[in-house]
């Protein structure tokens, strides 16, 4: 492990560092970093320093941690402009390989100085995978003055360092509709089984968080692979996990507790116990309805023309007088009806039929959509492929006829009548 750090020009007082974790560690020197470098025995010390601030420090502080760890002064510009921060960004990135092992000690340092390191790390532990495993910051201004030397606390700021990993999944909820990511961070955050053997409010918080988890990454991969069937079902059920959680959620989970909500909305909207049964036809068709257009939105290109296929083709179905609208033989019969129109569209007939409503605008409807799925699926192996941007306006186009559709059971309306 390495330990990065940052010094200034300040004339530093001696005190005693205290860092309160596995029993009390206690160190006295000028020098958070030379505290730090005790405490955690790295195999160097990156010490990031402007010719001024090296000039000061350097010599005392490598005579506080000789025999700890060598160290390798990275020479920094003071960040007065824009280009000298972006210059500090790019020293820190060279001086981090990928994977490496770091801690910080981020106590001293001019101005925004620790800031800006501590969002360079942010950057390259995703982009490297560098592992951050302390964050420490020793409060001079929270010390205990009564002693000598003074006490000052050192805390390791890790724990918040978590926040981030909960910012990312969120984004990405928001933006793709994927949980998993805050699923896993729930489950980190769930005690482990020796503490919930041993504590029984442990014990419950795992009995809530274990299967929320769980239930978000089933309801995910349902929506990733199209198993409408299974995400209706599924959703129910994670309604429920989030009531369960509720009020269960500790202090190290408030990053989960404000988006909560916010996930729930966007999958209880799916929700239907038993979409197999026959009253439920037309709420099933519905709640696809409503995902076609949460792909669309949510950038699912692909899924939302898969399902927009299949639910004409149920739509079909369900007009015909079938119940169940995963019987196989139904479907094919109104696959043959909707080739039947489509046919008398490319022929500019204006076809009609007593089965279905709205039959005169079908056949094209179907024409647009299957075009527009085995475009997709055929990854653009076909000559005269259209270009992406036409292909999700023509995917929107299809949604808003779809969603003109009268469902089984409401008043028929043409295509353009107002809902």
């Amino acid at each position: 492990m390495k330990l990065l750090t940052v010094i200034g020009t300040t004339p530093y007082s001696e005190v005693a560092y205290v860092w309160a974790t596995e029993g009390e560690r206690e160190y006295v020197s000028r020098y958070a970093p030379a505290a730090t470098a005790h405490f955690l025995q790295p195999e160097e010390i990156l010490l990031l320093a402007t010719p001024e601030a090296t000039a000061a420090h350097l010599s005392p502080l490598c005579a506080a941690v000789e025999g700890v760890a060598p160290v390798r002064v990275i020479e920094i510009p003071s960040g007065q402009n824009e280009n000298e921060l972006w210059r500090l960004f790019g020293l820190v990135a060279e001086a981090i390989g990928p994977g490496e092992r770091l801690a910080l000690d981020v106590t001293h340092g001019f101005r925004s100085l620790p800031m800006v390191v501590l969002m360079a790390v942010c950057f390259l532990r995703a982009a490297r995978r560098v592992e951050v495993e302390h964050i420490l910051y020793g409060a001079y201004e929270a010390r205990d003055a009564s002693a000598s030397p003074p006490r000052v606390p050192m805390f390791d700021l890790k724990p918040m360092f978590v926040l981030l990993e909960w910012a990312v999944a969120a984004d990405r909820f928001a933006r793709l509709g994927d949980a998993r990511d805050l699923a896993a961070l729930l489950r980190q955050a769930n005690p482990p089984g020796p503490l919930q053997r041993q504590d029984p409010a442990l014990r419950d918080l795992g009995r809530r968080l274990g299967p929320l988890a769980k239930k978000l990454d089933e309801m995910s991969l349902a929506l990733l692979l199209v198993r409408v069937y299974d995400m209706m079902r599924i959703s129910g059920e994670l309604a429920r996990r989030f009531d369960l959680a509720e009020e269960a959620y500790p202090a190290k989970l408030r990053p989960f507790a404000e988006v909560a909500q916010q996930v729930k909305s966007a999958f209880v909207q799916f929700a239907l116990p038993n979409p197999e049964a026959p009253e439920n036809l037309a709420a099933n068709l519905a709640r696809q309805r409503r995902l076609i257009r949460w792909y669309l939105e949510h950038q699912h290109y692909i899924q939302a023309a898969t399902l927009a296929r299949e639910w004409l083709v149920s739509w079909v179905a369900a007009w015909r007088g079938e119940g169940d609208l995963r019987q196989e033989s139904a479907r094919s019969e109104a696959e043959d009806l909707l080739g039947r129109l489509l046919a008398l569209a490319k022929k500019g007939v204006r076809a009609s039929s007593d089965e279905v409503p709205c039959s005169e605008t079908l056949g094209v409807l179907w024409g647009q959509i299957t075009d527009g799925r085995n475009d997709l699926d055929h990854a653009g192996m076909r000559r005269g492929h259209r270009p992406a941007e036409a292909l999700i306006e023509a995917l929107q186009s299809c949604l808003q006829t779809i969603e003109g559709l009268p469902l089984p059971g409401e008043h028929t309306l043409t295509p353009t009548e107002p809902r």
